[in-house]
């Protein structure tokens, strides 16, 4: 079973505390524990809230999830793919 472009509830917001070190207009926050993104910030870099000026993480918006394979997608991946195959 395939869910394409399916919203999710928000979580609490969270960011790394290198995000100090990119360039302003890199500097994210999630609020998705199922961001790729956002589960590689280590606990001792976690920081709650949304930084100072950060964006929104466009990863933690919308995600397909493959039930049947019990995986979880970006919907951007799965986007490219199917333009690519059509």
């Amino acid at each position: 079973m395939l869910g394409i472009g399916r919203k999710r509830a928000k979580g609490k917001e969270y960011h790394s505390a290198n995000e100090k070190n990119k360039p302003p207009n890199k500097r994210v926050y999630h609020d998705n524990d199922q961001c790729r993104a956002g589960r590689e910030i280590l606990p001792s870099d976690r920081r709650d809230g949304k930084g100072d000026d950060y964006r929104h993480c466009k990863d933690c918006d919308t995600w397909v999830l493959f039930a049947c394979l019990g995986l979880s997608v970006r919907y951007a991946d799965v986007s490219a793919s199917l333009a690519v195959q059509g």
